[in-house]
């Protein structure tokens, strides 16, 4: 599922990431459960990663998507971004995209971008619905 996000001047990105060893600074992985579980530093190294765990999570499960957020540390634009265009592709089609357990830092975030209101977190310190 493409979620538009134009790739432009930043194609190089992997290859850059990879180059100063950021692979271990974040995970994204999705659960059986339509659950993305993001932790670490989420970054614009890890914006690629979480638009697929997110696509795949989509097509999988088209009405909701769970992204846990509990053990994030840190995240940027970039990865906001991705967060908003699942949210509205879910939305257009009659589907929601649900954060859970969402960190202090990601909270803030959100809130300092004014995009609380759009990104509702839920279930803050919650795991998320589903899992064990």
């Amino acid at each position: 599922m493409d979620l538009g996000i134009d790739q432009g001047e930043f194609t190089n990105r992997p290859e850059r990431c990879a180059e100063v060893g950021v692979e271990d600074l974040f995970a994204v992985r999705v659960s059986g459960n339509a659950v993305v579980e993001c932790q670490g530093e989420m970054d614009i190294c890890a914006e690629a990663p979480l638009r697929e765990a997110l696509a795949r999570a989509m097509h999988d499960h088209p009405t909701q998507v769970q992204v846990d957020l509990s053990q994030v540390r840190y995240i940027d634009s970039a990865c906001i971004a991705v967060l908003l265009r699942a949210s509205d592709t879910l939305r257009q089609q009659g589907g929601s995209l649900v954060l859970t357990a969402a960190s202090p830092v990601v909270c803030r975030a959100l809130s300092l971008l004014g995009l609380d209101q759009r990104l509702r977190p839920g279930g803050i310190g919650e795991p998320p619905r589903g899992s064990s």
